[in-house]
């Protein structure tokens, strides 16, 4: 079978095998346990198997309950195939456990009861960027995975959520480092000449194998690898799923030749080991609009409705989410709250935090740092220009501009302060926020649009969120006169304004010092809707660490900088228990648990 996510151009041939070192292959890699939805009396979802390409006929499961409803060859590459199977799965007034068997391993997921609300679990963030100095300290993604499927023994989850960084492109393996080729594309010193880069075929070998291989050998990483084959899930993609930072880079290297095909890429491969699906087929698989994007929308029980946003594929500095795309996914979910008036709540998978402190005076820092890079190297050319008087060929202009610009690329003048792509470090992770100036007004037309269907439907929102790698609860609400927190949430009961804010991050990558965390809590709790920029809606972040998790007194109360993951458990009265499980000093002990109840909307 040809490849059909490459251009002709580069097409590839599917039985050539992936040669980087250091992957794991595909002979450890376990099925992938995908949630499609949970409405009408019925689970549907999706395992794929990926077996080598001689071994096809044998990509097929048994199962105790439920059907395979139909059996989908996916694609090939590297000699390997990747196969779909459909399933269903007719829900009953108790909760089923479904058996499935695969090369004589037996595997377990649970489903819940037709008038049951799931389980969930949430986690962001699932690896350690290669600039971790000791990353055998924190025995890799293990600790906190261990710990999950502990608790998911115990008490099983329906639905496994990942709100982004699934997998690190740039982590301790790391794409650009790698990757010989773009190693060399980094080398190029002038950030405007990597622009000038054309993709080859070469370029599009390596890239592929590495993301094949980086796929394969991290979702055979213990204890995560269980949970993929046990807790159907459902996944959205941040930007490390592709690479640190993507789509918040200026116009003039996002849209260059190497990073449009890396992106091309990423998103085959994403689509095809986290969606079950491909480019051509994802509207098939329920991503949404047509070619225009991969939103998504699942019931995940019987009054719960979630939504994942695709911030990544159309993002650019100045929007996270096109207008036209926004037009379709309020038509969309509309229509689902339209078709099942039973919901009472909508979880928002945003991926980055919606509600968060104030970067204010940084962001603009980053920006300024940029604007004179940019402004240096004009400055540079033209000088170059009046003193060549017209007589330099083009490479001793390049010469001239490497020598004063050493440093735009991997070098020195702005070497401590750069970063690999040529923007100031922290740049790309200010800009990647909602709250960033270029983008709070996109995300006030968004919490304004949640406000109206929340009141309309009479559901309470919940954002889901991650990327930040500190974890944390907040929301927003009506403003009051009153500046306490009701742990109950007895506050915001008739409130549609209301809406809370799980930060959750990250499950495998490590906190940042803290010295951010003293930054961040240097806002005000509770932002006035002069700050929001909502009317009559206030922003406030939780008091939810007034102990460590050692039980130690922390003045820093609201954002703690621990490795964690978070669940959600409904309760009888429609309102949710919201849980942050919190790695603990010594990592081999269970996590802690800190809470919060969020409020039915009535």
């Amino acid at each position: 079978m040809p490849s059909i996510f490459a251009p002709a151009e580069f097409q590839l041939d599917p039985n050539e095998p992936a040669a980087l070192p250091g992957f794991k292959g595909i002979a450890g890699l376990g099925p992938l346990l995908r949630l499609s939805d949970i409405s009408n009396g019925t689970w549907s979802g999706s395992i794929m198997l990926t077996v080598p390409t001689s071994e096809t006929h044998s990509a097929t499961v048994s199962l105790s309950k439920g059907s395979i409803k139909k059996r989908t060859v996916l694609t090939c590459f590297a000699g390997a195939t990747f196969v779909r199977l459909d399933l269903q799965v007719t829900l009953t007034e108790s909760a089923q456990t479904v058996s499935y068997t695969y090369k004589n391993s037996r595997y377990e997921f649970v489903v819940p009861a037709i008038h049951q609300n799931s389980h969930i679990a949430f986690f962001s963030c699932n690896g350690l960027t290669d600039d971790v100095k000791d990353p055998a300290a924190f025995q890799g993604i293990l600790p906190l995975w261990r710990d999950l499927m502990q608790k998911h023994r115990e008490n099983p989850f329906h639905v496994l959520v990942g709100g982004g960084d699934q997998i690190y492109m740039d982590g301790q393996h790391h794409l650009f480092k790698e990757v010989p080729l773009l190693a060399e594309f980094l080398k190029t010193p002038d950030i405007a000449d990597r622009k000038k880069i054309q993709w080859a075929h070469d370029h599009e070998r390596s890239v592929s194998d590495f993301y094949f291989q980086n796929y394969v050998s991290h979702f055979q990483e213990p204890e995560f690898r269980d949970a993929l084959a046990c807790i159907p899930y459902a996944f959205t993609s941040d930007d490390h799923d592709i690479f640190d930072g993507y789509g918040s880079y200026p116009e003039e290297i996002r849209t260059s030749p190497v990073f449009l095909n890396i992106g091309r890429i990423a998103f085959y491969f994403y689509l095809l080991f986290q969606h079950h699906t491909t480019v051509e087929h994802a509207a098939s698989m329920g991503l949404f609009p047509e070619n225009r994007g991969y939103n998504w929308i699942k019931q995940v029980g019987a009054n719960t409705l979630s939504i994942g946003f695709d911030v990544r594929s159309k993002r650019t500095e100045d929007q996270i989410v096109p207008e036209d795309v926004w037009a379709d996914i309020w038509a969309t979910l509309s229509s689902r709250l339209d078709s099942n008036p039973e919901i009472r709540h909508l979880l928002v998978i945003a991926t980055i935090p919606v509600t968060y402190p104030r970067f204010g005076i940084v962001d603009e820092v980053m920006d300024g740092v940029n604007d004179i890079q940019l402004g240096l190297r004009w400055l540079v050319r033209k000088g170059v220009e009046a003193l060549s008087s017209h007589e330099a060929d083009e490479a001793k202009e390049n010469e001239v501009v490497k020598d004063i610009l050493e440093g735009t690329g991997q070098g020195a003048l702005f070497g401590n302060l750069l970063g690999m792509h040529g923007q100031p470090e922290l740049r790309d992770d200010l800009l990647d926020a909602w709250i960033h100036a270029r983008h709070v007004k996109e995300r006030n037309n968004m919490i304004t649009k949640l406000q109206h269907l929340a009141e309309r439907y009479r559901v309470r929102v919940t954002f889901l969120s991650g990327d930040v790698h500190i974890c944390g609860m907040g929301r927003l609400r009506t403003v009051t006169e009153s500046d306490e927190f009701d742990f109950a949430g007895n506050d915001v009961t008739s409130d549609h304004r209301a809406m809370y804010q799980l930060i959750s991050s990250g499950i495998g990558n490590a906190p940042p010092p803290d010295a951010v965390i003293e930054l961040l809590h240097t806002n005000n709790r509770i932002l006035s809707p002069k700050v929001s920029e909502i009317p009559e809606t206030c922003e406030e972040m939780i008091p939810l660490f007034s102990k460590d998790v050692d039980g130690t007194d922390r003045e820093d109360n609201r954002l703690l900088p621990r490795r964690n993951w978070a669940s959600m458990e409904f309760r009888p009265d429609m309102s949710v228990g919201m849980y942050l499980h919190v790695e603990n000093v010594d990592i081999e002990k269970p996590t802690v648990p800190y809470a919060v109840t969020i409020p039915r909307l009535d």
